[in-house]
C-alpha cells in the first residue's frame, strides 16, 4: 500500500490512476478522522482549563514539569551596575533619583529624562567623578570605566 505522501507526489507529477484518487481519498478521510477526535479532545482540555480558572503562570509550569511544552531559553539579563545616582524632582513634584549605570547610551535619552542629564552635565565632569558611589568609583579605576565616563561627552 503507497503512503500518503507518495499518493501525494504522483498526484502533484500528474501520474496518479484512478485508483491512486480512490486511495487518496480513503487515506484522507481516515486522516481526518483521526485529528477531528484529537482536535476534539484538545478542545475539551482547553475548556475545562478555562473552567478551572488556572493561573497561566502555574499552568505554564504544570506543563513545563510534566514535559508538555518546552519553554524558550531567554538570555540572562545581565545587572545593572549603578555608578551614579543624584536625586531629582519629577515634573509632578515627586521625588526620585537618576541614575547612570555601566554602559548606559545617554545618547539616546529623551524628554525629561535627558533634561535630568543636561543637568548633571553642566556641573562638569569633576562633579560627575567626585558624585560617583563606591561601584562608579572601583568602576572609574579601570580603563573601561575611564573611557565610558569620558565618552559620554564631557
Amino acid at each position: 500500500m503507497a503512503t500518503l505522501k507518495e499518493i501525494i507526489e504522483k498526484v502533484n507529477s500528474g501520474t496518479a490512476t484512478a485508483k491512486d484518487f480512490e486511495l487518496l481519498a480513503t487515506l484522507s478521510k481516515e486522516q481526518a478522522t483521526e485529528k477531528k477526535a484529537v482536535e476534539t479532545a484538545a478542545q475539551d482540555i482547553i475548556k475545562k482549563i478555562k473552567d478551572a480558572k488556572i493561573d497561566p503562570q502555574i499552568l505554564t509550569n504544570l506543563l513545563v514539569t510534566e514535559e508538555l511544552i518546552i519553554l524558550p531559553k531567554v538570555a540572562k539579563k545581565e545587572e545593572k551596575v549603578i555608578i551614579f545616582e543624584t536625586p531629582i524632582t519629577t515634573k509632578a513634584g515627586r521625588s526620585s533619583s537618576f541614575k547612570v549605570w555601566k554602559g548606559r547610551d545617554l545618547n539616546t535619552l529623551a524628554g525629561d529624562t535627558r533634561n535630568y542629564w543636561n543637568e548633571i552635565k553642566r556641573n562638569g565632569k569633576q562633579y560627575f567623578i567626585n558624585n560617583l558611589n563606591e561601584e562608579g568609583k572601583k568602576y572609574y579605576e579601570t580603563e573601561e570605566g575611564k573611557k565610558y565616563i569620558d565618552s559620554i561627552i564631557f
